[in-house]
């Protein structure tokens, strides 16, 4: 739970540099993500991203 929220603060981050839109997108599809082990994943490869 915890290593979760990490993530998702890291990923809340990123996208606070895009526009409020894309921000409540993502949060929804983060709420998808939340209901399988994938959200890790999509975190640490939005991180990479530059």
């Amino acid at each position: 739970m915890i290593a979760k929220k990490i993530c998702t603060t890291a990923c809340d981050s990123l996208n606070k540099k895009r526009t409020a839109l894309t921000y409540e997108m993502l949060a929804s599809y983060r709420k998808m993500k939340q209901r399988t082990s994938g959200v890790g994943m999509t975190c640490k490869r939005t991180r990479k991203e530059p």
